[in-house]
């Protein structure tokens, strides 16, 4: 049974007959060369297996999954989770007393300002400075009320359950 290619030249439909597939052929139209491919043999797909259809509505290890999420939490989960909860008190407090001392300094700079001074580059660099301090001193200040309470000096490497 011929094959109908188009040139690759011309773009024109030439028909192959099925003695020259495989073989390099000129286009009746234009006279430009080009190889065709070998016809082959269609090949059947193979029947895809079915696997049996079961009437159940849950397979079977899902049962053993849930059953596992059910099941109780170590105490060292439970320990880390507790420990991981918010944001640290340190954390909070250092960000509180840096945009306040930065707050401070930047009022006392506009209120100190003269009329028709510019801007002033020193002046920020001078607050952004206080704000570093103050957040240094917050964060100092936050690891005091915070206490130590973290527990790593009572345990030992290798935690206990």
């Amino acid at each position: 049974m011929p094959i109908v290619y188009h040139c690759p030249h011309c773009r024109q439909p030439v028909t192959v007959p099925d003695a020259m597939l495989g073989q390099a052929i000129g286009c009746p139209h234009c006279r430009g060369a080009f190889q065709t491919f070998p016809a082959t043999p269609a090949v059947p797909a193979p029947p895809a297996q079915q696997q049996p259809l079961s009437l159940d509505d849950e397979p079977t290890d899902t049962a053993s999954a849930f059953d596992q999420l059910d099941a109780p939490r170590s105490r060292r989960a439970a320990r880390y989770r507790s420990q991981k909860k918010g944001t640290p008190l340190p954390n909070i407090t250092a960000t509180i007393a840096a945009v306040i001392g930065s707050a401070i300094v930047m009022a006392y700079n506009q209120a100190n300002r003269r009329p028709g001074q510019g801007f002033d580059v020193t002046e920020m660099l001078i607050s952004a400075v206080v704000g570093g301090i103050s957040a240094g001193i917050g964060f100092g200040i936050g690891k005091l009320i915070e206490g130590n309470t973290s527990d790593h000096s009572n345990r030992s490497r290798r935690g206990n359950d």
